[in-house]
This record gives C-alpha cells, sequence and structure tokens, in this order.
C-alpha cells in the first residue's frame, strides 16, 4: 500500500488516471493477489486510488476524503484526552501566523473578496444549521477559511481548515439565539476586517485572539 502510494505521490497525485490494471500491478510489485487486494483496501480507506471493474478498469487515482481526516484526528484528539483549549491555544497562534501573511500579500482581489463576504455573513450564518453543511463546517468559520487562503500559504490554509471544523465538532449543544450568535461573530470579524484591510497587524491580531477566546467558552469539551 505504502508503494502505491510512494508511487501516485511521484506522479504529483493525478486524479482520475488509471496506474495499471490489477494483473499489470500485480507484475509491478510482486505479489500475491491476496496482498495487492489487500493494500487495494488500504489505499482505498486513505482515499488515494480504488479499483475500477470493467474494460478501461484498473487502479483509479482519487482525491483524498478531507472529511474522514478530520474525523480521524478528532478521535486521535480525544484518545490523547487533549483539552479543547489547547485547539484554541494553537488556532490563536496559527491565524496570528495567517494576519501577518495576509498582509504581507493581500492584493485587490483579495481586498473585493473580503468586501464581498461581510455583507452576507449574517444571512449565512443564521441560515447554517439548514443547509446541510456537514457537522463542523459552520458558517462561523468560513472568515477564517477567507483569511487564510488571503495568506498565499497552502499549508496555513489546510491547517486553518482543520481546526476550524475541529472546533465546530466542539460547539456548544445548548439551544442558542442564532440571530444573536450571528450579530455577534460578524461584528468582531468585521473588526477584525478593518484592521486587516488598514494594514494594522497588531490590532487585527489583538482582535483576533479576544474573538476566538471568546468563541472558546462556547464550547463543550466533551465534544
Amino acid at each position: 500500500a505504502e508503494q502505491i502510494e510512494n508511487e501516485i505521490i511521484a506522479k504529483g497525485w493525478p486524479v482520475g488516471e488509471v496506474i495499471g490494471s490489477e494483473q499489470e500491478l500485480l507484475t509491478r510489485y510482486q505479489v500475491s493477489r491476496a496482498t495487492f487486494r489487500e493494500a487495494v483496501r488500504l489505499v482505498d480507506f486513505h482515499g488515494v486510488a480504488k479499483m475500477r471493474r470493467g474494460p478501461g478498469g484498473g487502479l483509479v487515482v482519487t482525491e483524498p476524503n478531507l472529511s474522514a481526516a478530520l474525523r480521524a484526528m478528532l478521535l486521535q484528539l480525544h484518545f490523547s484526552q487533549i483539552k479543547v483549549e489547547k485547539v484554541t491555544e494553537a488556532r490563536i497562534k496559527l491565524e496570528s501566523i495567517v494576519i501577518d501573511l495576509a498582509i504581507q500579500h493581500l492584493d485587490s482581489s483579495d481586498r473585493k473578496k473580503l468586501h464581498a463576504h461581510l455583507p452576507k455573513e449574517e444571512d449565512s450564518i443564521v441560515s447554517g444549521p439548514s443547509t446541510g453543511r456537514t457537522k463542523g463546517s459552520n458558517p462561523t468559520h468560513d472568515f477564517h477559511i477567507l483569511l487564510s487562503q488571503f495568506s498565499k500559504n497552502p499549508v496555513l490554509e489546510l491547517f486553518i481548515l482543520i481546526l476550524s471544523q475541529l472546533t465546530g465538532y466542539y460547539s456548544s449543544k445548548d439551544t442558542l439565539s442564532m440571530t444573536q450568535v450571528a450579530a455577534d461573530v460578524h461584528h468582531a470579524h468585521k473588526r477584525i476586517a478593518e484592521a486587516l484591510l488598514a494594514g494594522d497587524s497588531e490590532l487585527s491580531k489583538r482582535r483576533m485572539s479576544k474573538h476566538l477566546s471568546s468563541v472558546a467558552s462556547f464550547l463543550d469539551p466533551s465534544g
């Protein structure tokens, strides 16, 4: 399974490409059919490739399932008994880095995206529970994911997406007014955006830290 994954990585992860038929791969890897099929089961589970039957079939490169990875990370956090406060602490540190890079790389296109996002944010948060988004993928996180894109660092973008959704898993189960939540979150995001657009890194980071600390007070440690 590791050899198959390494081959796909070396090829540049060409989603949709057939890397070989079962017989071709049995010959290439010099393994038994039983061993090969177990390897295929593993790479399929990892979201790397899956076997397609019929004419033109074979082992097809797939796109990894981020939701499965997020769920695995959440289970690991529970198993390791990592407190939700540590998730928030890591998020504050990473989002501070995002702000510094976003201010450094912010261009006219980014500014337009930010100005377009904010007016629609409250309605998006209020309607969030009824839009069928997966657990942990909350509209309140869209602002943070957008800022991470401005950093022009895909690794940070991925980490912010993961930490945002992990935070979403810990969202309080208490009944809260979504209208009030939307208003409070939007107000905090608007103030962060104002400082960001003004190029004031320290003010933007202080406002972000205050906002995320406030969010943490509504999280359920039991997930």
